[in-house]
C-alpha cells in the first residue's frame, strides 16, 4: 500500500500539477524495515515497468530516498 500512496503522489503533484520532482513522506513511528521494503517494493515496480501514469504510459520516475539536507539542496538547485 505505501507503493501505491508515493505513485499517487507523485502522479497527482509532478505529473498533473507540474511541480519539482521532489516528494516529502513523514515516516514517524515506522520502522526501518518497512520502510526500506518500500523502497525496495517500488525500485522493483520500476525496473518492471508497473509504474504508469492515467494513461496507461510507464513512467521511470526513479526514486531514490536521501537525507533530508540532501532533499533541500536538491530541492534549492531545482527552483534556481
Amino acid at each position: 500500500m505505501a507503493a501505491i500512496a508515493v505513485h499517487t503522489a507523485y502522479r497527482r503533484t509532478v505529473i498533473e500539477q507540474q511541480r519539482p520532482p521532489f516528494l516529502v513522506f513523514r515516516s514517524a513511528f515506522q520502522s526501518p524495515t518497512f520502510l526500506w521494503g518500500t523502497r525496495d517494493r517500488i525500485q522493483a515496480q520500476d525496473a518492471a515497468g508497473q509504474i504508469l501514469d492515467d494513461t496507461g504510459q510507464v513512467l521511470h520516475p526513479n526514486y531514490t530516498v536521501v537525507d533530508p539536507y540532501t532533499f533541500f539542496a536538491l530541492l534549492r538547485r531545482w527552483v534556481e
